[in-house]
């Protein structure tokens, strides 16, 4: 599954280059994503491993270098083979609130 994923707008202004964001099924760590500037904003590409069907959902956690802390998505993005999330001209924004 591919994702294309931007920050919040509450983040984007602290982005810098060393932060990371990551798709996880459960504590296991599925994808990592790359950051990409695309016509002055930063997208991030997430190729996303998975079976089908997966039990739990997809969830995005995202390190701002900035903060020195972890956000997390609030809600579950399920797992579909061959799926895409988002694309370059229509990115996904993120809900991320703060990893308690």
């Amino acid at each position: 599954m591919t994702a294309v994923v931007q920050l919040p707008a509450h983040l984007r202004s602290d982005y810098r280059e060393g932060d990371e964001l990551a798709a996880f099924i459960g504590e296991e760590c599925r994808g990592v994503g790359e950051a990409v500037e695309v016509e002055g904003a930063q997208l991030f590409y997430v190729l996303i491993h998975g079976a089908a069907p997966e039990e739990e959902g997809i969830v995005f956690k995202y390190y701002s270098t900035k903060a020195s802390h972890v956000f997390i998505t609030n809600t579950r993005l399920s797992f579909e083979t061959d799926g895409v999330f988002g694309t370059v001209d229509q990115p996904r924004v993120l809900a991320l609130k703060s990893q308690p």
